[in-house]
């Protein structure tokens, strides 16, 4: 039982070193590049080279931190998983024009192989595109300049096989069959040549048993690539067909009105020049309170709100905004750095639509608000 307590105690205190060098490691260049950049120290050319380092390390931060919520999630048996007809080979592209920059970075190549036919999956959208975004990531890291990333669909009755195959590093045979453990990496040492938690394939294997399916891993060894074989249930294309059909037209953006709540000077400024930018009409408030008092005399398409706020939260301020004749069925995006499920559940039951996690991707959040306008348009 000592032995037993002395090894978990050793695992807590490796995984809190590994935690932190990797949030210190994007850290350092984010800081260090915004300090050049503040203070003039740099030739102009080497400017936009400076905010690709940011913005790439940015990225590698958000993440992390996502994956170490998402495995939160599914210890404590909270992960939700939505149920809808998706086009395999659409979240596949997804995944693959997400992972490209990373992969242009490392030189490496991804190649897509897909079956002209699109087999249709029931399941979360999201958590398809992470999965083989995570499984890209794992090539990409693993992948010497040069390499080639070979990703395939094949579609067979009720069955549809993704196969992720890289020319990289491999996998031995001692540590294949951990592969998809929690936490687990080949080398875990501090002159190891690959950073990450050992979270992304664990994810990969939880989020691939959620949609009923299988995933295996399959290498000849060290220094001759690995293969990951994901197998999914199939269903009916006609009802996907209904689906996607309901949602192509989307909402025209210079016609809505939008009103983003928001404490933090800088956040709110960053919301409203990005949907701005987009053609929307932008209402920007610090304040629960000043929200209340504008939306009196205002009526509005969408909201974007912060929920940790001074003085009244953004649960609270929604509940009473609910109240309002005008503002019972405008859509509502909680964003958030409060981002647990608990979370998520409070602010639904508040009378929000969505819930977002901060740092969000500016396209993730136009892409959710035209999606949330286009559907209280059709409602109407």
């Amino acid at each position: 039982a000592r032995r037993e307590a002395e090894a978990a105690s050793r695992a807590k205190d490796e995984f809190l070193t590994t935690i932190s060098h990797e949030l210190r490691t994007p850290l350092t260049p984010v800081i260090g590049w915004i300090h050049m950049i503040r203070n003039g120290l740099l030739p102009q050319k080497e400017t936009a080279h400076g905010l690709e380092v940011i913005e790439k390390n940015s990225h590698s931060l958000k993440r992390l931190i996502n994956d170490l919520l998402d495995m939160s999630a599914i210890l404590s048996g909270k992960m939700r998983i939505e149920h809808n007809p998706i086009g395999l080979q659409t979240a596949i592209r997804e995944a693959v024009e997400m992972m490209r920059p990373y992969a242009s970075t490392h030189e490496v190549q991804i190649e897509m192989i897909l079956d002209s036919q699109d087999p249709t999956v029931t399941g979360d959208r999201a958590r398809l595109v992470q999965t083989f975004a995570n499984l890209l990531d794992n090539a990409v890291k693993f992948s010497t300049a040069g390499g080639v990333i070979k990703i395939s669909c094949q579609h067979d009755g009720d069955t549809a096989t993704v196969n992720v195959e890289d020319q990289g590093l491999g996998i031995s045979s001692d540590f294949l069959p951990l592969v998809f453990e929690r936490f687990r990496q080949e080398d875990g040492s501090k002159t190891r040549a690959h950073g990450g938690l050992g979270l992304g394939l664990a994810l990969v294997k939880s989020f691939v048993e959620a949609h009923h399916g299988t995933i295996e891993a399959d290498s000849a060894g060290h220094g001759r690539g690995s293969r990951f074989t994901v197998t999914l249930p199939c269903t009916d294309a006609a009802e996907s067909s209904a689906s996607i059909t309901s949602t192509e037209t989307i909402a025209e953006p210079a016609a809505a009105r939008l009103m983003v709540i928001e404490d933090d000077a800088d956040t709110l400024e960053m919301l409203r020049a990005t949907l701005e930018m987009q053609g929307f009409r932008v209402t920007a408030c610090d304040s629960a309170k000043e929200s209340l008092l504008i939306a009196q005399n205002t009526s509005v398409d969408l909201i974007v709100s912060d929920i940790g706020m001074p003085e009244m939260d953004g649960l609270e301020m929604m509940r009473r905004l609910r109240e309002l004749e005008n503002y019972q069925s405008v859509p509502a995006i909680a964003l958030t750095g409060y981002a647990s499920a608990k979370d998520e559940k409070a602010a639904l039951t508040a009378g929000f639509n969505a819930h977002v996690s901060k740092p969000v991707d500016p396209a993730e959040l136009i892409s959710m608000v035209k999606g949330l306008l286009e559907k209280n348009q059709s409602a109407r």
